[in-house]
């Protein structure tokens, strides 16, 4: 739910996570400091990044561009417009596995683990602060790429 939803980014890997934007992390293997990160805005672009190292230059992992990467967003209010109080904005993501290249094109197997979360960037003028920061994962900081405190994610039939 968002009473403000505002983005205005429009190309691909721009610095979405400074407006309206959810971000999804998965870290498929404990033992490597690899991840994938994807943003999206409330305009649907995203910012798609494999992180080899985290801490190792953010925004230089973001020339890779996860192939066929699907994005879909539903916005009940009008975007861009502080005027108009809206409702909420929807993200769907499909995210294949065969474009992850620490997969080398193998789907995940019952029983593999991996480490997820969902964080959002809600800025808004209905908000005291201006910005909310919300986590799937119980973080302890305000570090999104703190993979230590991800959740873990069990792959089933």
């Amino acid at each position: 739910y968002d009473k403000d939803i505002w983005s205005y980014y429009t190309e691909r890997d721009s610095c979405t996570c400074l407006e309206d934007c959810l971000e999804v992390f998965f870290k498929p293997f404990k033992d490597k400091d690899s991840y994938y990160n994807f943003e999206i805005n409330a305009l649907g672009t995203v910012y798609d990044a494999f992180n080899l190292k985290r801490g190792a230059g953010s925004h230089r992992w973001a020339m890779w561009d996860c192939e066929n990467l699907k994005v879909a967003v539903n916005i009940k209010g009008k975007i861009n417009d502080p005027d108009i109080e809206d409702e909420y904005w929807q993200l769907e993501i499909g995210i294949p596995f065969s474009s992850l290249p620490t997969l080398e094109g193998k789907a995940p197997k019952e029983g593999d683990i991996w480490y997820f979360h969902l964080a959002r960037y809600d800025y808004s003028i209905h908000l005291p602060g201006g910005v909310e920061l919300s986590s799937t994962a119980p973080l302890n900081r305000a570090d999104f790429h703190y993979y230590e405190e991800w959740i873990p994610l069990e792959f089933t039939k």
